[in-house]
């Protein structure tokens, strides 16, 4: 089993986190972690890095609160992962510059935000879903009091 392998299965069960190679997934989960293999996609601008079990962790705590907030519920029944055919998948990758996201539903315009000629980069991935879940530059106050309430900082 490959080193990616083991990360999708540990993060898989330790955490509910998908870990895919592509922002191109054909599975409609509520959010990934991308960890772009050799060879799958050799249009990033950036190299790819490897999150740390740290980010699985919050990106655990950022789909339980998409789907609690959707769903009225921590998880996706009793899936081992959290997909939904209707949801607009949102994928974080993380690179040599910082953390960058996609959305499922982008036919067009950038693969990722930022894009290699943004000023603002953002270095940890709980910046990149602050920016994410903000809405016309204002903080979320959904997202914030989810913050707050499970020590998330």
């Amino acid at each position: 089993m490959s080193d990616f392998e083991k990360l999708k299965q540990e993060w898989a069960e330790k955490y509910r986190v998908p870990v895919t190679s592509s922002m191109f997934s054909s599975t409609y989960y509520v959010a990934t972690l991308v960890v772009p293999q050799a060879g799958v996609d050799e249009r990033l601008p950036w190299k790819p890095e490897t999150p740390t079990e740290e980010d699985a962790a919050l990106l655990s705590k950022y789909i339980e609160y998409r789907v609690n907030s959707w769903y009225g519920r921590p998880t996706m029944d009793d899936r081992e992962l959290d997909i939904d055919p209707g949801v607009n998948t949102t994928h974080f990758m993380k690179t040599s510059v910082g953390w960058h996201y996609s959305q499922r539903s982008w036919r067009s315009g950038p693969m990722f935000i930022p894009t290699i000629q943004a000023e603002k980069q953002f270095s940890t991935l709980l910046a990149i879903i602050d920016h994410e879940r903000s809405f016309g530059g204002e903080p979320s106050a959904p997202w914030e009091r989810f913050k707050t309430e499970n020590g998330i900082s």
